[in-house]
C-alpha cells in the first residue's frame, strides 16, 4: 500500500528471502540469537511463504544451531513444522535441514582464543580436552606395554590395542565424534613419535635390531579403522572391553603393578585374584556399582584374562574425599566413652551408611582400639 512504511522485521525478511537465500549454498542460524526455536521457525515460514525467488534449480541447505541441552525440545518443534507439506513448506524451500548443538563451553573457549595474543586459530579438539588432559606419563605406559611382546605381535595386536586405548581416552560419553585422524594428529601423534624413539632406544639397549615398521603410521591407521567399529557400538567403554576380549587368545597380559593394561594410561591400584592389576578409573569405567553403595564396585571377572572373580567387591575412594583418618582414645575397661564418641559422630555425619565407611585409616588406644 502506498505511503505505508514497512516494519523493520518485514524488511529483514524480504531481504533474506529475495537477496540472501538465492545467492548462498548454506544458511546457518543460531537459534538462541534469533529469539528461540519458535521465533526462528516463524521467520523461516515467512521466507518459504514468499515462494522460490530464484531461477536456480539448487536450493540452499539450512543449518540450525541450538544450545546444548535443548536439542530434544527444538527437534520436536522442528518436526511438527516439517510435517506440513505443500509448495510453500520448508522442505521445498531448503534442500536439507540439519540441526546441531554447540556447547557453551566451546563458545567461551573460542572467545578466549580470539582475545589471546599470539593464538592463530581455535582448536575444537584441544578445547574439548581442556578438563581431560592426556596422561603426563602416557609414553612411559605405552612403552611398558610395547616392550612386553615380540615383533610378530606388533602389527596385528599390540599397536591396534594402543589405538583402541586412544579411542577409549578420546570418546567418553557426551564427547563430540571428531574425525579420528584429526584427533590422532592433534593429540596423539607427538606421543607416538616419542614412543617410537623410546622403543628404538629400548631395543638398542637390549641388543635387538632396528624395527622396520612405522609405528606412528601403523597406530594412526589402526585408530581410523577401529573407529568404524566403535561407531557401531557407540560406546567407547563397550568397544574397549570387547577389543580386550578379542585379544585374549593372542596375547598374554603380564601382571604389572606399574601400568594398567586395561587403559594403558596410568598406574594401577588394585590387584585382582588372577594377579592382574587395574586402576581405579578402569574399575569405575568397566564394572557396575552396587545398588545400595555407589562407591562399591562389583568385579565379576578380569578384563585382561577373563578369569572369574567370584563375588569380589572393591570399595573405592569417593571423588570428593582425601585420606580420611579416625582416631579414638580409650575410655575405661568397658569402652563406653569410645562408643559414645562414635554414636555422636554418626549422628552428626548423618549419612545413610555405617560410620566406618567414611574412613580409610582408623587408630585407637586402649579400649578405643577394641571398639574401632
Amino acid at each position: 500500500m502506498v505511503g505505508v512504511v514497512p516494519r523493520a522485521v518485514d524488511a529483514v525478511n524480504e531481504m533474506y528471502s529475495r537477496i540472501v537465500v538465492p545467492l548462498v549454498d548454506v544458511i546457518c542460524i543460531f537459534v538462541a540469537d534469533s529469539g528461540g526455536m519458535c521465533n526462528t521457525l516463524q521467520h523461516l515460514k515467512i521466507w518459504a511463504g514468499k515462494g522460490v525467488t530464484s531461477t536456480s534449480s539448487i536450493s540452499p541447505a539450512l543449518l540450525l544451531v541450538v544450545p546444548k541441552g535443548q536439542e530434544s525440545e527444538a527437534a520436536s518443534t522442528l518436526s511438527s513444522v516439517l510435517e506440513q507439506v505443500g509448495p510453500k513448506s520448508l522442505s521445498c524451500y531448503f534442500q536439507s535441514i540439519r540441526m546441531v548443538s554447540l556447547p557453551n563451553e566451546f563458545l567461551r573457549a573460542a572467545a578466549n582464543a580470539a582475545t589471546s595474543p599470539g593464538q592463530e586459530h581455535f582448536d575444537l579438539i584441544k578445547a574439548s580436552r581442556k578438563d581431560l588432559p592426556l596422561s603426563e606419563d602416557l609414553r612411559h605406559h605405552l612403552l611398558r606395554f610395547l616392550a612386553v611382546y615380540d615383533d610378530s605381535k606388533m602389527l596385528e595386536h599390540t599397536l591396534p590395542l594402543i589405538a583402541s586405548s586412544f579411542i577409549l581416552d578420546q570418546y567418553p560419553p557426551g564427547m563430540h565424534q571428531f574425525n579420528p585422524r584429526d584427533v590422532f594428529h592433534t593429540l596423539y601423534r607427538d606421543v607416538c613419535v616419542g614412543l617410537s624413539k623410546d622403543f628404538q632406544a629400548h631395543r638398542d639397549r637390549a641388543g635387538l635390531p632396528s624395527i622396520s615398521l612405522d609405528i606412528v603410521a601403523s597406530i594412526e591407521r589402526a585408530m581410523v579403522e577401529l573407529y568404524h567399529e566403535y561407531e557401531v557400538v557407540t560406546s567407547a567403554r563397550l568397544f574397549r572391553k570387547t577389543h580386550l576380549k578379542q585379544m585374549r587368545p593372542h596375547l598374554s597380559f603380564p601382571t604389572s603393578d606399574d601400568t594398567c593394561f586395561c587403559c594403558l594410561r596410568r598406574r594401577p591400584q588394585y590387584r585382582l585374584p588372577c594377579g592382574h592389576w587395574t586402576c581405579q578409573i578402569c574399575l569405575r569405567t568397566f564394572y557396575n556399582q552396587d545398588a545400595e553403595e555407589p562407591w562399591v564396585l562389583e568385579v565379576d571377572e578380569c578384563l585382561l584374562c577373563g578369569e572369574k572373580s567370584g563375588d569380589l567387591r572393591i570399595r573405592i575412594v569417593p571423588d570428593t574425599a582425601t585420606a580420611r583418618v579416625l582416631s579414638i582414645d580409650g575410655g575405661g575397661t568397658r569402652g563406653r566413652a569410645p562408643l559414645e564418641f562414635l554414636k555422636t559422630l554418626q549422628h552428626f555425619v548423618a549419612l545413610p551408611h555405617p560410620l566406618q565407611y567414611n574412613f580409610d585409616v582408623v587408630y585407637g588406644t586402649s579400649s578405643g582400639a577394641m571398639v574401632v
